[in-house]
């Protein structure tokens, strides 16, 4: 059901503001560029104020334009709300739900969260976008997703943290590897064995970055790559070793190709995983039932060894079949996936 609460004006901008071309906006909307052209110069006078620079090659939201994009944004959301409540009412689901995510999460609770959703409503539509962390962040602060999931996110305004947890770094390599059967492992046991490391843009980077400068005239490099599941493939074929965190080698475990031993340094080290949405918004019912389902996906991966951080200095232990001690949960049914605080 596609309805219109707002003015062409509000597409107009929204189009030049993604695009930052008049142009390129009038192909991607199917209208005459001059009509577009008109309704800035008329939103503009209306203002009072330019809301674009006009440059040399882009179009570039002013000081002005910064403020009315964010009444944009959350004009055209709010839209979208109205349309898949409004259809929920009449027992109908459909429309999509965009979601920007770091590639360990790609691989790891979006599949079985997508899986759930698709068996309750599946006439709701994913679109799923890969990308690093700053990017996550600018895609939801601006509206072009609405959720986003990443790790070791900065405090960002923009953003509304609806889920956070502390969860376990580790080095992963072949089951055969010197090092597969230690309870853990620090970098210094690393120092003799060949590494997979990231390139600069992943997610998981901030983290390991620190960590490894000041063994880096001692690593052995044997390769870099932006991609996880590339580095994973790298690790196995080369008897390397890798560091990440657990989430999403489910596969490679239970298959035994590979193994996850935590990595200490005098202390577990952690990475946060969060999930996002857009600060000041209002959350339609299918975009809260995914994040109820993410949540959900989650705790089951949880029970199956991708528990929290245990407390600082103890060493890892093998996963049990509860959540780890002090941390409160209630039954999965009766959380809402907003109410959870940053």
């Amino acid at each position: 059901m596609a309805i219109r609460i707002h003015s062409r004006s509000v597409l107009y901008f929204d189009a030049v503001r993604r695009t930052g071309s008049i142009r390129e906006a009038a192909r991607k909307l199917n209208v005459a560029a001059s009509a577009i052209s008109r309704q800035i110069i008329k939103l503009e006078a209306e203002c009072g104020a330019p809301l674009f620079d006009r440059l040399t090659d882009s179009f570039k939201l002013t000081a002005a334009g910064e403020v009315f994009a964010s009444h944009v944004i959350t004009v055209l959301q709010d839209t979208r709300r109205v349309e898949a409540d409004l259809d929920a009412l009449k027992g109908v689901r459909r429309g999509e739900i965009t979601v920007a995510c770091v590639e360990g999460a790609a691989f790891g609770i979006l599949p079985g969260a997508m899986a759930a959703m698709r068996a309750r409503y599946p006439g709701i539509g994913m679109r799923i976008q890969v990308m690093s962390i700053g990017q996550v962040a600018q895609a939801v602060a601006t509206g072009d997703v609405d959720i986003g999931l990443t790790f070791s996110l900065s405090r960002n305004d923009s953003l509304r943290q609806v889920f956070h947890e502390r969860i376990p770094m580790g080095v992963t390599m072949r089951p055969t590897h010197p090092l597969a059967h230690e309870k853990f492992v620090t970098v210094p046991m690393c120092l003799p064995y060949p590494f997979i490391l990231l390139n600069g843009t992943l997610s998981l980077n901030p983290v390991i970055t620190p960590l490894l400068n000041r063994y880096r005239d001692r690593l052995i490099i044997a390769a870099q790559a932006d991609s996880f599941e590339l580095m994973r493939r790298l690790a196995i074929k080369l008897d390397a070793l890798t560091i990440q965190a657990r989430m999403g080698l489910d596969d490679e475990i239970a298959s035994g190709e590979m193994v996850h031993v935590p990595l200490h340094a005098q202390a577990p080290i952690t990475t946060e995983f969060g999930i996002y949405v857009r600060a000041g918004r209002f959350l339609s019912s299918t975009v809260d039932t995914f994040l109820v389902l993410l949540r959900e996906e989650f705790d089951r991966q949880i029970l199956r060894g991708n528990g929290p951080a245990l407390p600082a200095g103890k060493p890892a232990k093998p996963a049990a079949a509860k959540p780890a001690a002090g941390r409160r949960r209630r039954p999965a049914a009766k959380r809402s996936a907003g109410a959870v605080k940053a």
